[in-house]
């Protein structure tokens, strides 16, 4: 008997979704490249104000991302990403001697790494086998691990592996291969105490592939 549900059920779902790619999606691919990442911090911890004093500073990392187009109406389609981000910053502070002396200044590095799911409207204008679009919507990050140094620990401990942010970018459809320029800001905080907030953000260039189903 469960043979038979199983069947059916498979049935049923091998036939919604070749009618949802019938009649609903435009396309899908990828989109590979990098992004620069950094935190806005306002934290009122003593032991880390001692000694990281400057802003945070930049970091880079790699993107990739699957996505899928939706609807064909002539100007308006949606896009659902879901893509792997590393997010954080620099963290510089001055280096002393045995003396107390300052003698430069170090730095340590701040990472987390997210699947991110965004859902972005698409507003686009098509001429012959180009196309110019503009893409805007809401991001959940999960966030999955992280590298954070000592000093960090402790703050870090508290984080929320759940963040709600908002997505914005500009691309190019040459001929079904995409150039595209996306900021990602932090709607929630990372890290959300009683001694400050922490919150991400960055710009993202990429490349990819749309294999575009219908045109």
């Amino acid at each position: 008997m469960k043979k038979n549900y199983s069947l059916l059920f498979l049935t049923i779902l091998f036939f919604f979704a070749h009618d949802i790619d019938s009649q609903i999606l435009r396309g899908y691919g990828f989109k590979i490249g990098g992004s620069v990442a950094n935190q806005t911090v306002s934290l009122n911890d003593e032991f880390i104000n001692t000694f990281y004093k400057m802003p945070p500073g930049l970091r880079f990392y790699f993107n990739a991302a699957g996505f899928v187009e939706l609807l064909n109406n002539k100007y308006v389609s949606g896009i659902a990403e879901l893509s792997l981000n590393g997010k954080g910053a620099n963290y510089i502070y001055d280096k002393k001697n045995e003396n107390g002396v300052n003698i430069g200044t170090e730095s340590l590095s701040n990472t987390l790494y997210s699947f991110s799911f965004s859902l972005n409207p698409k507003l686009r204008y098509q001429m012959k086998r180009k196309e110019i679009y503009i893409i805007a919507g809401p991001r959940v990050d999960v966030i999955f691990t992280d590298n954070i140094d000592v000093d960090f620990k402790k703050t870090y401990s508290m984080r929320n592996d759940f963040v709600f942010g908002w997505n914005a970018g500009i691309g190019l459809d040459i001929s079904d291969f995409i150039f595209e320029a996306m900021y990602q800001g932090d709607l929630s905080n990372t890290i959300s105490t009683d001694k400050g907030d922490i919150k991400n953000y960055s710009i993202l260039l990429r490349v990819g592939l749309n294999f575009k189903k219908l045109k």
